[in-house]
């Protein structure tokens, strides 16, 4: 008696679940979410329940209901337990962010980024193999490079705006040593991206360090020169710059080669 129940339960969810697939399939959104939820209910042991949430959350996604979309999805990666499959875990995480950023709520995109990479690190720290999840985890680690990218884009090389020689060498020397720490940091931050393996991230990252390196030489060559300098001396100093510049221009170029070849 016990198994027919058991029977008559699996042909119950297998119809309630292909009336859901039918139905959305059939563009009746609306109606594949009932069955969904039901289905759910329903079966909460089913081993297809795992999909069914994240299916409800797409839905929600494909109906441009962000909110409903985000919740979703949150509830998704905050009530997953150790038999949670961890690339579920993960793309539920950066859906969850892409769709706070679609209302808007960047620092909430932020803060999900910044945890879900420390997990992550973590995880390869542990010798995990991480698999699929480093697709999903590189756009997330390109997503925080952003902020550091445009503020490294817009430093400049400067004097102190002064006559006084001691102060525009110092000047000139303290936003040279930024720019140069700057370019280390974000050379660091994509070359960490590059690191995970992922191949549309790893690409967009290689264009990222071309860009940053084209910018330091623009940035060297196109630097005020010290105020104090004769004319034999800014030649002197110009041919100085362009020798530092052109190995960012070499490298810039490795950047796009390998990007080309990725």
């Amino acid at each position: 008696k016990d198994g027919d129940i058991v029977e008559f339960d699996q042909r119950a969810a297998d119809a309630i679940y292909s009336a859901a697939v039918f139905r959305r399939a059939s563009n009746d959104w609306e109606g594949g979410m009932k069955n969904y939820e039901s289905f759910v209910g329903s079966f909460p042991a089913d081993s297809r329940v795992d999909d069914v949430l994240l299916t409800i959350a797409e839905i929600h996604k494909e109906q441009k209901d962000w909110t409903a979309a985000q919740n979703a999805y949150k509830a998704f990666y905050t009530g997953a337990d150790a038999d949670t499959p961890a690339d579920f875990v993960y793309f539920a995480r950066l859906q969850s962010a892409r769709a706070a950023e679609q209302l808007g709520n960047n620092a909430d995109a932020m803060e999900i980024y910044e945890e879900t990479v420390e997990m992550y690190e973590a995880s390869v720290a542990a010798g995990v193999d991480m698999g699929t999840i480093n697709e999903f985890v590189a756009e997330m680690m390109y997503k925080l490079a952003e902020p550091q990218f445009a503020a490294h884009m817009k430093l400049r090389l400067e004097g102190c705006g002064c006559t006084n020689q001691k102060k525009e060498d110092k000047a000139f020397s303290e936003t040279l040593t930024a720019k140069g720490k700057s370019l280390t940091e974000v050379q660091n931050t994509y070359t960490a991206i590059l690191n995970t393996g992922a191949g549309e991230w790893g690409l967009a990252a290689l264009l990222k360090l071309g860009e940053a390196y084209e910018n330091m030489s623009a940035t060297l060559l196109s630097s005020p020169q010290p105020f104090y300098l004769s004319d034999e001396q800014k030649g002197m100093y110009m041919m100085a710059l362009e020798d530092s510049a052109y190995p960012q221009i070499e490298k810039a170029v490795q950047a796009y080669n390998a990007a080309l070849n990725k």
